[in-house]
């Protein structure tokens, strides 16, 4: 595995161990029935990005696997306690909840006929928050191939319907911060997940704007119940109590008020001359 660039790890009997940056840390499990995933887990894409990304200021003692998560036979969530300390020795909090990236979309439509502006809002059910009608952009977790534009399409066609392509989708995180981070991080003092946030311009009717409007979408076999919500896009910071869409339209406002993105929501290709 080319994404295996610093983390090697290594079995004995029932004693692990794995390497970070260089250095063998041992590794453990709370739950003897959660050894079988021990490979599984250090190929994990999240796990091995973390380690790769690890600052050199943590020094890693030991990891403890608390909990794991499957998705079928993939990796999902994934639970974990280290011994870390600072290059003074001051130990440093250290639970990690690893659940990789993901990937958010804002979608902007600027309407054909009033040229006004909309966005597109997801309202489902999230058990985690306690909110069965939870509004939020139109999101999805990266999977291995770290191809963050192709699953943000790949999202955006299973929730909204809207067909795009990767090209005509505006990485907001990047121009934002360059490659300083991956993304936004929503939880950084508990959690690895990062948010790369996207910006998808075009033109509607308003009769395709209007049908819109409580479509439902998802995909019934992942357990996905959802029905979309338009609104205007000057309505979207108190619409979504969503860091995704409060991230994308913090960087959003201010790249326009730079003029690294046009006023007009529309995307090169849709000006008129």
């Amino acid at each position: 595995f080319d994404h295996l660039l610093r983390v090697q790890a290594v079995a004995m009997s029932s004693q692990f161990a794995i390497k970070i940056q260089g250095k063998e840390v041992p590794l453990s499990f709370r739950h003897a029935e959660d050894e079988q995933h021990f490979d599984k887990f250090k190929e994990m894409k999240a796990f091995v990005d973390w380690c790769n990304g690890l600052d050199k200021e943590f020094l890693v003692k030991n990891i403890t696997v608390q909990s794991i998560d499957m998705f079928g036979k993939r990796m999902g969530f994934v639970k974990f306690k280290a011994e870390v300390t600072d290059p003074h020795g001051n130990s440093l909090p250290n639970v990690v909840f690893m659940r990789g990236g993901a990937v958010g979309m804002m979608i902007l439509i600027v309407c054909e006929e009033d040229r006004k502006q909309y966005t597109v809002l997801t309202v489902q059910p999230r058990f985690p928050a306690g909110k069965f009608n939870f509004p939020e952009l139109p999101a999805g977790m990266l999977d291995d191939s770290g191809d963050f534009a192709g699953v943000a399409a790949k999202e955006l066609k299973e929730e909204t319907g809207i067909i795009v392509k990767t090209k005509d989708l505006v990485d907001l995180t990047e121009m934002a911060f360059g490659s300083s981070y991956q993304g936004v991080y929503p939880s950084a003092g508990g959690c690895d997940e990062f948010l790369r946030l996207f910006l998808y311009r075009m033109r509607m009717p308003k009769e395709e704007i209007n049908r819109l409007q409580g479509k439902c979408t998802g995909v019934l076999s992942e357990g996905e119940q959802i029905k979309l919500k338009i609104i205007s896009i000057n309505e979207l910071w108190r619409a979504a109590p969503d860091v995704k869409a409060l991230s994308a339209l913090c960087i959003y406002e201010n790249l326009v008020a730079r003029r690294e993105l046009p006023a007009d929501g529309l995307p090169p290709a849709e000006k008129k001359q």
